[in-house]
């Protein structure tokens, strides 16, 4: 292996299976990682599926050809790759010191594994989560293949970096038991910081959101492992005590929305704007299923919006004692926690709070740092 130093620039290929303009967390935290990298002075090349943008060349981003009829029909996010990039892979793989791969499932991450071993190139897999609930026939074909390509990918890793326990406990329960290191996910604490009161007026009018009355905000897709559903329920009941619920995202379960009272949507919302929605918000809804940590959560609390989430272990383990979460198994629940959750972080004294505590977590410095020595350690041998 190579020793480059503590100071050397790094020559990295990261892989995704999606990048921006596609809307995701792992495209978001990915992005966070490689132009933070790019900022402190290495090469970072990006490869990902173009969806939905064009395939080519995009500066250091390199965007592949792919099918992406899995998402939209089934609402699954897994773009299938030609087996003709298996050169590209390969190219790109020969060009850089080390390779980080996002999830161990994805056509793009086996074809990076298979160019590491080949190539004895490090690699390090950020796996963001365990088991996703897609319902019986796709969990019966998610279990397959993470017994396959999982188990490929995973063994081949110089390193495996997990989000949380809950995903490692996964993987131990399949019998797959890699290196596992735990690197939260950054937040940009420069871009998600707590809102003045005063601005809250203009930024509602702006998105379309009435000025009276609380507004609890909804980020994701519209799938059933977000917990849409529950999240309509409750709104149907918040309704009636003058709550706006503000939806920001695309998919599926879109029709749904037809219907619900007090409900504004916007199906598609540049990520730069996001921190202007949650200063608007009096609280985020998310009793999503199967997650890792989602980014829309942490870069909430980060601005300092209490939130009220599904009692799923991702959320349990690690946000669970956090100061303004609340926890709750249904949609009665998340009634009743949303209310407690609108009266106890009303102020900005407390929004502030939670803020401080998410950046001292969650702050982009410490977790570029922490990649980094986890580089050179493995670049070291």
């Amino acid at each position: 292996m190579k020793d480059l130093g503590d100071n050397r620039a790094l020559e990295i290929l990261s892989v995704t299976h999606y990048m921006p303009p596609h809307q995701g967390g792992i495209e978001r935290v990915a992005e966070a990682l490689v132009e933070g990298l790019r900022a402190r002075g290495h090469a970072v090349r990006w490869l990902a599926s173009a969806t939905p943008a064009r395939a080519g060349w995009d500066g250091h981003l390199l965007r592949v050809p792919a099918l992406n009829a899995l998402e939209v029909r089934l609402g699954v996010p897994y773009p299938l790759w030609s087996p003709a990039e298996a050169l590209t892979v390969w190219e790109e793989v020969s060009r850089a010191d080390l390779v980080h791969v996002h999830d161990c499932l994805y056509l793009g991450s086996c074809l990076a594994a298979l160019a590491c071993r080949a190539q004895g190139k490090p690699l390090v897999v950020t796996q963001h989560v365990g088991y996703v609930p897609f319902g019986p026939a796709l969990d019966r074909v998610q279990r397959v293949a993470y017994h396959t390509l999982g188990r490929a990918v995973l063994g081949s890793a110089s390193a495996v970096v997990t989000l949380s326990a809950h995903v490692e406990d996964f993987f131990t329960s399949l019998r797959l038991r890699p290196r596992f290191r735990r690197i939260p996910n950054a937040v940009d604490d420069t871009r998600f910081r707590p809102a003045r009161w005063d601005e809250r007026p203009a930024l509602r009018a702006r998105w379309g959101v009435p000025e009276g009355g609380p507004v609890v905000l909804f980020v994701g897709r519209l799938v059933p492992k977000k917990g849409v559903a529950e999240v309509l329920a409750a709104q149907r009941a918040l309704a009636a005590r003058g709550t706006t619920l503000l939806v920001c995202g695309e998919g599926p379960l879109r029709p749904s929305l037809e219907g619900v009272p007090g409900l504004v949507h916007h199906p598609s919302v540049p990520h730069a704007a996001m921190p202007e929605l949650y200063h608007l918000s009096d609280a985020l809804l998310l009793p999503s299923r199967g997650e890792g940590l989602p980014l829309s959560l942490q870069e909430a609390l980060a601005t300092g919006l209490p939130a009220v989430v599904s009692d799923d272990p991702a959320f349990a383990l690690n946000v669970g004692d956090f100061p303004g979460v609340r926890l709750a198994a249904d949609a009665d629940g998340l009634v009743r926690a949303v209310q407690r959750a609108l009266e106890e972080h009303a102020t900005e004294a407390s929004r502030a709070s939670i803020a401080r505590e998410a950046h001292a977590r969650w702050g982009g410095e410490r977790v570029l740092d922490a990649y980094l020595a986890l580089y050179r350690e493995l670049l070291a041998g």
